[in-house]
């Protein structure tokens, strides 16, 4: 995670209009998302195979996120 954020930031300065960021499964964690909604990215993570998100899933049967964010 400590090379996520700041890069995201990076990214904001450099581009006109960020829209998509696609980085590893290592970096599937709440301030990770948090950070990219905030910066007005549109994150695509893969998930961990965690025991707290396996098998979730939101109404429409779509992987969710640590951060219960449906995937797009």
């Amino acid at each position: 995670m400590s090379m996520a954020i700041p890069m995201m930031r990076e990214l904001v300065q450099l581009m006109s209009k960020p829209v998509h960021i696609l980085i590893d499964k290592s970096y599937d964690a709440s301030a990770v998302y948090e950070e990219a909604h905030r910066l007005g990215f549109e994150p695509f993570i893969d998930l961990k195979k965690l025991s707290a998100n396996d098998g979730e899933t939101d109404k429409y049967v779509t992987p969710t996120c640590l951060i219960e964010e449906s995937y797009r």
